[in-house]
This record gives C-alpha cells, structure tokens and sequence, in this order.
C-alpha cells in the first residue's frame, strides 16, 4: 500500500529532525541562543530555529505583563486556546530564551528516536 501524502511528508520531517538538526542541538548552540536571542544566528542555529518553529504542537509567546518590566510566557495549542504560564522574566530575551528551550524539550520529546530503525521507511 503506498503511503499518503501526510504519511510521506510525516516521514521526511521525522528523518530530517532526526538525522539533520537533532545532532546539531548542544549545550553550545543553546548558549549561542542565550547570548543573541533576537539575530546573529550561525547557519545551525538558523537552521535548528527554522525547523523547532515548524514542527512544534504548541506556539508559546511572550506576553508584556507589565511593560518594560516583567514578561510572561504563555501557550497556544492546536485547538487556539491560549494559557498563561506562571513563568515571568525581567528582560524579553530571558523570557525569549526560555521558549527556546522549551520548544529544543517538545522537540527532543517528539523527535529524539531514531525513526530510520522503527519500521518508519
């Protein structure tokens, strides 16, 4: 039986995620991260940014709670319902960090298998 489109296309994100940008995720590239949040990206952090923002089910974003002062971290998920977490920071590039690292955690929770091994061809 040949595979649908939403399978195939399925199949190649999970083969790209696990054999092209899952190796690039390490303590050195978050730190690059945390240190430039907003540009200056090299190409692997580009690329890995490019890809997280694809292929998480939640969009996490930072709402001002008090301007200029505290920013909040809240979530959207597939449904379009929006939460706030109870996560606050002083600066926009912590509160940005921080989603970063919790889209690199759904990521490696969705995509850390190895898939190629799993019967997914």
């Amino acid at each position: 039986m040949p595979m649908t489109n939403a399978a195939l296309t399925d199949y190649h994100r999970r083969r790209i995620a696990s054999e092209e940008i899952l190796p690039l995720i390490s303590e050195e590239l978050i730190t690059e991260h945390r240190e430039s949040p907003f540009d200056g990206y090299s190409d692997d952090l580009h690329r890995v940014l490019w890809f997280l923002r694809r292929t998480t089910d939640l969009e996490y974003f930072i709402v001002a709670t008090d301007p200029h002062v505290e920013w909040t971290l809240a979530k959207r998920d597939a449904n379009g319902s929006i939460e706030l977490l109870d996560e606050r920071y002083d600066s926009q590039a912590e509160a940005e960090h921080a989603i970063f690292r919790k889209r690199i955690n759904a990521f490696r929770e969705r995509f850390g298998a190895d898939y190629s091994k799993e019967g997914n061809r």
